[in-house]
């Protein structure tokens, strides 16, 4: 389970991966079952962050950094780490709520 969290990371990361794949909010929660507000904060959480964990990001590992666009980048995080891995990186050096 994710530090002060309800969901697993592996739930998040479905979620996030449908929104960034240009699915809508409401086709995200249709397909995950999870409630609206939960699917919005984790969509708003990402984008409010993501200046600070992409730069944590691609200082560790560089070749995140090779995609120009915010779901591309992403995208690439999930494929190449996964966002369990992505954000225990981040927490050890940032608060990741």
């Amino acid at each position: 389970m994710a530090p002060r969290r309800w969901y697993d990371w592996a739930v998040q990361q479905a979620v996030l991966l449908l929104l960034l794949s240009g699915v809508s909010l409401h086709g995200s929660v249709r397909a995950s079952g999870l409630d609206r507000p939960t699917v919005r904060r984790w969509r708003d959480g990402l984008h409010e962050r993501d200046e600070a964990f992409a730069f944590f990001l691609r200082g560790r590992w560089p070749e995140l950094g090779r995609v120009a666009d915010f779901n591309a980048f992403w995208r690439n995080v999930i494929d190449q780490l996964s966002l369990q891995r992505a954000m225990s990186a981040l927490d050890r050096e940032l608060v990741v709520p």
